[in-house]
């Protein structure tokens, strides 16, 4: 998910007329960088993606998804994963895509490119 810390209702509760300061926004994603479950898409750091998951926990459960799938040493689209009706469904490409490359450095998936999208080879 992509933020800006000022417009998220957790952080902006216009119904009690209170927000948090920017330094505190600062302080929380912070935390949650050094978790693992939140990065900044800017030098600036006003633009951060969350995580539910960390990336490594997305790299496991997507690699699960592939061994419960009979789907180890074959390719298949980011779109067949994302159509999943489990934890993946609706996963964003740029988020599963940094959980691929978690699997590429591990040495269990290769992304390829594909006529019409992305994919991958899961190995064993």
């Amino acid at each position: 998910m992509c933020v800006k810390g000022d417009l998220l209702p957790v952080f902006n509760n216009t119904a009690i007329s209170r927000k948090l300061s920017p330094e505190a926004i600062m302080t929380v994603l912070g935390v949650l960088q050094k978790t693992g479950n939140a990065e900044p898409l800017d030098k600036t750091r006003t633009r951060w993606n969350i995580y539910w998951h960390t990336l490594d926990e997305w790299a496991s459960i997507v690699y699960k998804w592939a061994q419960d799938n009979a789907m180890l040493n074959t390719v298949c689209t980011f779109y067949e994963i994302a159509s999943d009706s489990g934890d993946l469904n609706g996963i964003d490409d740029a988020v599963l895509t940094k959980a691929l490359k978690v699997l590429e450095r591990r040495q269990q998936a290769e992304i390829l490119t594909l006529e019409g999208g992305s994919g991958v080879k899961f190995f064993s």
